[in-house]
C-alpha cells in the first residue's frame, strides 16, 4: 500500500503538459494548495512558488523544486481540448495512454515526477517553499527568469529531476554542493539507497539555481525511467523513497542557511559524459568521433 496521496499522483500525472503550455499543471498545483492553505505566487515569468509556514527570525525555507513542462508535443491537442491522459498501474509502474485507447504515450514523469514528490514533501514538512519552473526542456527558462526575492528566503535548494535514484553532483557543468555539505547529506542518502552519485549530468533547473543564489542544492532521483519518449514510465517505490529520503534531509538540516563554499570548486566537468554511461539518457545527445567523447547536442523541443 503507497502512502503517496495517489489523488494527487493521478491528477498531476493525467494532466498533459508541455514547453510554453503548462496552464493546466500549473492550475491543478494552484488548486491542490488552496485547499490546504498554502498561499501561491507567480512571478513575471509564469513560474509559481507555494509556501508553506513563516519564518522566524534567522530561519530560512528548504526549498523543493521542480518543473512543469515536457516534451510531449503529441499532448498539445490533449492541453487544447482539456482533455486527460489515461494513467494505469501495473505492478507498481505507472504508464500514460491516450484516452479512450491502448496507446501508450509519455507519462511526463520528466519531470511531473517531481512536481508530486515536492508537494509530498511540503505535506509532510512544517514549513517549506515549492518552486515550479515553466520552459526547462527548452533551456531552462523558467529558472534563468526566476524571483530572486522569493528564492532569497532559501537556505538550501533540492530538485527531483534525475532519473531513477540519482544524485547528481553536476549539473550543466555547475557543482551543486560543496563537501561540508555533502557530508551531511551522505547519511540520510545512503540510509535510503539513494547514494549514487552521478558525477555529471545533464543540465536543468537546480543549476541555474545554484548558479544566481549562495546555497548549497542538491538534484535527486524522481522515479522515472525512459523519459522523453512515448514508452517512459514512473516506479511508485521509487517515487516514495524520495519523498521519505527528502523528508528526512529536511529533519536533518532544518530551516537554515547552508552557504555555498566557492573555493571547493575544483573539478573541470566533461560535461554528459557519466550521465549517459549511466544508461538512462536517451535522444539528446551524440558521439562526436574526431574528439572521441560524449558531447551534449542540446537539441531543444
Amino acid at each position: 500500500m503507497t502512502y503517496l496521496n495517489m489523488d494527487l499522483v493521478t491528477t498531476i500525472f493525467s494532466t498533459p503538459s508541455l514547453s510554453g503550455r503548462e496552464e493546466l499543471v500549473l492550475s491543478a498545483i494552484k488548486e491542490f494548495a488552496e485547499k490546504n492553505g498554502w498561499p501561491t505566487r507567480t512571478d513575471a515569468y509564469g513560474n509559481m512558488y507555494v509556501q508553506k509556514g513563516s519564518l522566524e527570525d534567522g530561519e530560512k525555507f528548504p526549498v523543493l523544486v521542480a518543473h512543469v513542462d515536457t516534451v510531449h508535443h503529441a499532448h498539445l491537442a490533449l492541453i487544447e481540448a482539456g482533455k486527460s491522459l489515461d494513467i494505469r498501474e501495473e505492478n507498481g509502474e505507472l504508464r500514460a495512454y491516450y484516452p479512450g485507447t491502448d496507446m501508450q504515450t509519455g507519462i511526463g514523469g520528466d519531470d511531473k515526477a517531481g512536481v508530486i514528490v515536492a508537494l509530498e514533501i511540503l505535506s509532510r514538512i512544517e514549513k517549506g517553499l515549492c518552486a515550479f519552473f515553466r520552459d526547462e526542456e527548452p533551456g531552462c527558462l523558467g529558472s534563468l527568469n526566476l524571483h530572486r526575492p522569493t528564492m532569497d528566503q532559501g537556505g538550501y535548494a533540492i530538485q527531483f529531476d534525475a532519473p531513477g535514484n540519482e544524485a547528481s553532483v553536476y549539473v550543466d557543468g555547475v557543482k551543486l554542493y560543496d563537501d561540508t555539505f555533502r557530508d551531511l547529506i551522505s547519511p540520510v542518502l545512503v540510509a535510503f539507497g539513494a547514494d549514487d552519485f552521478v558525477e555529471y549530468n545533464p543540465y536543468t533547473d537546480i543549476a541555474r539555481v545554484r548558479e544566481r543564489l549562495d546555497y548549497n542544492t542538491l538534484n535527486m532521483g524522481a522515479g522515472y525511467h525512459n523519459y522523453h519518449t512515448s514508452s517512459e514510465y514512473v516506479v511508485v517505490s521509487e517515487m516514495e523513497r524520495a519523498v521519505a529520503c527528502a523528508v528526512e534531509l529536511v529533519q536533518t538540516l532544518g530551516n537554515k542557511l547552508y552557504l555555498f563554499d566557492e573555493s571547493d570548486v575544483t573539478v573541470e566537468v566533461e560535461y554528459g559524459k557519466d550521465a549517459w554511461e549511466a544508461g538512462d539518457w536517451c535522444e539528446d545527445q551524440w558521439v562526436d568521433e574526431r574528439e572521441d567523447q560524449w558531447v551534449d547536442k542540446r537539441r531543444y523541443f
